[in-house]
């Protein structure tokens, strides 16, 4: 194990990681709600196909 300040360092922000609260509910819808895309009429719908037939 390295003990230069370096690995201290990483050491403190690897354990301030795991021992604080968890992270706030929401961070993704969230980011998406702050997307440039909001409020564009996009139509995002697909052609249904059937897939192609294979053979066994």
């Amino acid at each position: 194990m390295r003990e230069d300040s370096e690995a201290a360092r990483l050491r403190t922000e690897l354990r301030r990681s795991l021992i604080d609260e968890p992270p706030a509910r929401g961070g993704v819808l969230a980011a998406l709600r702050a997307s440039p895309l909001v409020g564009m009429d996009l139509d995002l719908t697909r052609e249904t196909i059937s897939g192609r037939a294979i053979d066994l």
